[in-house]
Parts: C-alpha cells; structure tokens; sequence
C-alpha cells in the first residue's frame, strides 16, 4: 500500500523479484481503504505528511521511503521514530536501495 506515494516512485514489483521475495502475487495500491490487509506499507517521506496510517497490525511491514537528503524533507523525522521496519533510499545500506 502506498499511503503516501510520490509522483514516481522507486518500489516497483521488479524490486520484489530483484531482492528475491518468494511472494510472487504482490498487489500495489494507493488505496488506504486497504490498509488492514496490506503487509507493507510505503510512506514517501519527501512531501510533508501529516497523517500518519492510524494502526499498525503487529505483521505489517512499514517502509521509509526517500531518496533525498534527509535534510531536504518537509518532515519533522523526529516524531516518526519507531514507525518504521523497513527503509528505502538513496543510501546502499537501505534495505531497497534506490
């Protein structure tokens, strides 16, 4: 699910494949009605958010999404500690490096 998504975007299902999930019937949506039952959660961190999913469901995965500066977000990153299971940005160490 895509609760915040960028006008383009980085996560595709070719980046499941490359990184070797043994999921292979991933669906993706910016539908939030979804959120109960989707797994991952990307939040794209550049824009400022706001509204934050209401509940995490203790199986659900969510992924810090940017691939700027951490300088250069509208976001107070502070407030998000703890949010996140996964990363995706720019840096090689990230668990989907963009």
């Amino acid at each position: 699910l895509y609760w915040h998504k960028a006008r383009w975007t980085h996560i595709s299902k070719n980046h499941f494949k490359r990184y070797n999930c043994p999921v292979k019937n991933c669906e993706l949506t910016d539908d939030r009605a979804k959120i109960n039952e989707s797994d991952l959660v990307l939040i794209f961190m550049w824009e400022k958010v706001d509204d934050p999913p209401p509940y995490r469901p203790p199986n659900q995965r969510w992924v810090f999404e940017l691939y700027e500066s951490q300088i250069r977000t509208g976001n107070d990153l502070t407030k998000w500690n703890n949010f996140f299971n996964l990363t995706s940005t720019h840096m090689i160490d990230s668990d989907f490096p963009g």
